[in-house]
């Protein structure tokens, strides 16, 4: 057979045929005298292979590797090959499905009319320009333009390659599924749109200023998890506490109130570590930056961890305990905890030393355990129990409290003449 028999045999064209024996998956045959190329059934069967190897959806380099595994090797080589192939073929299905079911969600919001102009776009932005509509409907008059700018930019936003503008979305989700949120924002857009052309100095800029910072506010606080804002709120007292522990100006601690301090249990630790941490900032400040970004960074971010060691620090010695003059007790430690008991609930103190196994802030049986350099000097008894706020927001309630005092017999003392009448004598002994 000559080359243009055999590609009609087997299919393919002659040029596939060339190309084939220019890659080495065709055995090119010898040419006779007349300078044709000869080909026999061995060449068709071979050329018909390599048709039916690629129609499976293998390359012609994964072909190539097939054809050169001698032997039994062939078989084992074709059969890894296939499982690849078959292992793409399934994820394209996945993919495939995925797709067809985003074009029926689609096809679905057109059926009702809710398809937005922007689209397509995802069904969470869907359903958020969806509540935009309603609440725009809401208002008389035309839709404000601000809010059709809006959707332009959420979903321009929203195509982002680093996830930033489909987080965007997910937060403004929950504002979304407001209506009084979505009717506040729509007022902010019409007066927005009221002022497009209006002077500086106009007293609408500022109203509509505060009312835009407003509706900001209330949607972060919603988007915002609750755990997130408290840690945020932790550091916004740590810092205070540095500016009061700098002022000397104890918080808390009012006219005819003791001051019960504890941070001087940590003292030595904490200026340790503090040290170690300037050592390692003013080290790192001097050293050269082969990526100077990075080397800015991570400069920040130690000036930071010796402001909050610091401040961690500072908040311990800013908010003591305290022994009110009403007989009520603040139990603290730093930001993180602030135990209230009220007046007439001591029923019994006793100076002891003991060390907790557990954590710094620990409840267990109805114990809290408020440890400073893993130990408490100090016990009290309640006769009902308080409540006990976690940093994090975790409630749990106890009826005795151990706590650190820097002086525990002090602390003993001015807690004993808050004891409850008939529960004097329950004022345990001093325990060294």
């Amino acid at each position: 057979m000559r080359i243009g028999e055999l590609a009609a045999l087997a299919g393919v064209t002659t040029r596939t045929v060339r190309h084939y024996h220019h890659l080495g998956l065709l055995p090119e045959p010898a040419r006779r005298a007349n300078g044709y190329r000869e080909y026999g059934l061995r060449d068709a069967v071979a050329l018909a292979r390599v048709r039916r190897l690629t129609e499976l959806g293998l390359s012609l380099e994964e072909v190539r590797d097939v054809l050169a595994a001698p032997g039994p090797d062939a078989g084992r080589e074709l059969c890894e090959v296939l499982a690849e192939l078959d292992a793409d073929l399934a994820r394209q299905e996945e993919a495939l499905r995925g797709r067809r079911a985003r074009v029926r969600e689609l096809l679905e919001l057109a059926e009702r009319g809710e398809l937005p102009a922007e689209g397509p776009v995802s069904a969470e932005l869907a359903a958020l320009f969806g509540e935009m509509a309603r609440a725009g409907a809401r208002l008389p008059g035309p839709e404000p333009a601000m809010a059709a700018k809006e959707r332009e930019l959420l979903a321009l936003l929203e195509t982002a390659p680093d996830g930033a503008g489909r987080e965007l979305v997910a937060a403004l989700g929950g504002a979304g599924g407001d209506p009084a949120a979505m009717d506040r924002m729509y007022r902010v857009y019409a007066l927005l749109d009221e002022l497009s052309e209006a002077d500086v100095d106009d007293p609408r800029v500022a109203r509509a200023a505060r009312a835009a910072a407003g509706e900001a506010a209330r949607a972060v606080a919603a988007a915002v998890p609750l755990p997130v804002r408290r840690l945020v709120a932790h550091e916004v007292r740590v810092v205070a506490s540095l500016v009061q522990w700098a002022a000397r100006r104890p918080h808390g601690v009012g006219s005819g109130d003791r001051a019960v301090p504890y941070a001087g249990g940590q003292a030595a630790l904490v200026y340790g570590l503090l040290f170690a941490a300037v050592v390692e900032t003013a080290v790192l400040a001097v050293l050269p930056a082969e990526w100077p970004v990075v080397h800015a960074a991570v400069l920040v971010l130690d000036v930071w961890g010796v402001a909050l060691v610091l401040g961690f620090h500072a908040a311990c010695a800013a908010r003591p305990h305290v022994v009110g003059a009403d007989g009520s007790l603040r139990v603290r430690y730093g930001a993180l905890v602030d135990v209230a008991v009220p007046a007439g609930s001591v029923t019994a103190v006793r100076v002891e030393h003991r060390f907790p196994p557990g954590r710094t802030v620990e409840v267990s049986g109805g114990v809290l355990d408020l440890a400073v350099g893993g130990r408490t000097t100090v016990t009290v008894e309640l006769g009902a129990p308080v409540e006990v706020v976690r940093p994090l927001g975790g409630r749990e309630r106890a009826r005795v409290l151990r706590l650190y005092a820097d002086d525990p017999r002090a602390a003993g003392a001015a807690l004993r003449g808050h004891v409850v009448d008939g529960a004097a004598g329950r004022a345990g002994p001093e325990r060294g």
